[in-house]
Parts: structure tokens; sequence; C-alpha cells
């Protein structure tokens, strides 16, 4: 597969319960849609189902995890009817009670690529004409359920087979400061996804990736909304000393909203994407590899955060997407 593999954040959905259908839109044509559906199977959960959906209520694709099977069939529905299932896979039951799950669908012209947790398993080849699918639904013991859409600009056969697994959830209150989370290091191409909603009484709230320094930790990337001056702020904390601001004179977020912050690492730059669409870029100032810790503090709650990568990006879809 060739061209210009990258992956940019195009919308989210705030928030969908679950046995609940979510209007989606037409699949994307000119570039394959991404769907990273995320939430939490039930304790004492037996079964759940992602079903995309067409206009006629056939469903064009149906993802259904079910433990007290240990297995996950996919099929599709026609005139009302199951077809003939795929439940066979080379992957073990990736799912666990009580537990978070991270289901990404790609849409492609040929087949659904679907993971379950960052390990991809067999194509589930169309069946049916996907331009067609309208509705995402969600049905089954399962909570927490949030989805976001991506376009992919192509995709090479390395980007398929290295999506690593997710980093879920971080769940933070809205006045627990300095919870400095430890991830794997930052690497070129890293995309990290949050998610939560901001308190309505919120002044402030902040997001940054911390070097595990002994003496001092210094900030190679640190984002701030200040609602009370409405800006959107970020900077670096180099040898302990903040470096000075780079400043939006204006914040893209709303108190008592759900929110989703996008931070793509590139050799040049951190790309910002807030709410699903591009909002600003921070140049590096010091190195981001050695930065290993996350940090989320303020008046938020409900935060997720869900890591993935992004290879062999091209300038030009990064310039297409920073103009």
């Amino acid at each position: 597969m060739d061209g210009e593999p990258a992956i940019v954040l195009i919308d989210a959905f705030e928030r969908i319960d679950p046995n609940h259908r979510t209007a989606i839109g037409k699949l994307y044509d000119l570039y394959d849609s991404s769907y990273l559906i995320t939430g939490r199977a039930l304790p004492d959960a037996q079964r759940f189902a992602i079903n995309f959906v067409l206009e006629n209520n056939d469903v064009a694709l149906h993802i259904n995890p079910r433990f007290d099977q240990q297995c996950v069939v996919r099929n599709s529905q026609v005139s009302g009817s199951w077809v003939r299932e795929e439940r066979q896979s080379t992957l073990p039951f990736l799912f666990r009670r009580g537990e978070y799950f991270a289901i990404q669908v790609l849409v492609t012209q040929s087949c659904y690529l679907i993971s379950f947790n960052g390990h991809h398993m067999e194509p589930f080849v169309h069946r049916m004409s996907y331009a067609k699918v309208r509705y995402l639904e969600v049905a089954g013991h399962a909570e927490d359920i949030r989805i976001h859409r991506s376009e992919v600009h192509s995709y090479p056969k390395q980007f398929i087979d290295g999506m690593p697994e997710p980093y879920m959830p971080l769940d933070l209150h809205p006045t627990n400061y300095n919870n400095d989370i430890e991830v794997e290091p930052l690497n070129e191409g890293d995309s990290f996804l949050f998610s939560g909603e901001i308190d309505p009484k919120c002044e402030v709230f902040e997001i940054s990736f911390i070097y595990p320094n002994a003496a001092y930790r210094d900030f190679p990337f640190h984002l701030k909304s200040l609602f009370k001056k409405n800006q959107f702020l970020m900077n670096s904390k180099i040898n302990n000393e903040w470096c000075r601001n780079a400043v939006s004179n204006r914040t893209p977020f709303r108190k008592g909203e759900r929110f989703t912050i996008q931070v793509l690492i590139t050799i040049d730059f951190y790309l910002i994407a807030i709410n699903g669409r591009h909002f600003t870029k921070f140049a590096h100032r010091i190195p981001f590899q050695g930065g290993n810790l996350l940090r989320v503090q303020g008046g938020i709650h409900d935060v997720k955060m869900h890591r993935t990568r992004v290879l062999d990006y091209p300038q030009s879809t990064l310039q297409r997407q920073i103009l």
C-alpha cells in the first residue's frame, strides 16, 4: 500500500450510552475512516456489540465480543437476517470483565481492518456497500463509551502491524494535582488523545509531558487553559526555569462541556488538535525523547488517555494539517 500515510483526527463524539445509536454521517470516500471505540466491560459482562448500521437498518459490520464463549464474532445482517459468522482468529480473547477496552475499525475500500487493545486481527471483507453506513450502534454489557473518528491518508503495512497497545484510563479528580503517570518514553509519531469533561467552575487545567529528572523535572511540553483570561498557553520548563509562554488569546474550551485534545509528536513540532480540529503547533525547545511522565491537573474530570503511533508521516500531509 503506497502513498502518504498519516492519521488526522477529525471529530469526536462526546459520549454515547450503551444500547444507543449514534449518527456518524457518511463514511469518507477520499480517505479511509478510522473509528476508535473505547469503553469498559461490565463486571458481569456476557456480551456486547459494536454495529455499523445502514440507512435501511441492515448491519454492514457486527463486532460481538462474547465472554461466555471467549471469542469475538464478526458478521453482517442482511434484510433482517444474520448471515455467515466469522469467529476464527489467531488472536486470543483480549477482553476482561470490568476492564477498559479499545476497538479500532479502519474502513478501507476492500475490507474493515479491526484491532482489539492494539492487536490486529484478520480483515473482514465488505459484504455490502460501506458508503451506505450511517450509524454506529453500541449494545450490551458495556459502559463509558467514547467514539473518535480519524482520517487515514493511506497506510503502509508496518502501520497496520505496528500499533502499540493503548494506555488507559487516567481517571483524575478535578482537584487531584501533581499525579505523574509513567508511560513509555516519547517517540516521533506518538499521538496522545486526551478526553474528559471540564468542570462548570473550572478556572484552569493543564497537561504536561515531563522528564523524570532526579533533582527537578523539566517539561518538554506544557499546555494550560486559563478561562479567566480566555487564554491558551504552551511552554517548556528547562533547568527548573519556565521559558517564554506561547500564548493564544482565546481558549477553545467551554466550561461544563466535554473536550478532546490530540498531541501528535513530530520531528519539529507538537501538533495540537482540539475537539477534532487542528488548533496550533509548538516547536520543540528541548528533546522530547526523554519524557516518560504525564501530568493532568486542574478543573477537569473523567479523563482518559489513549496513545497510538503514526508511522512515516510525510511533511506534505503535515503542512496541509497545520496551515
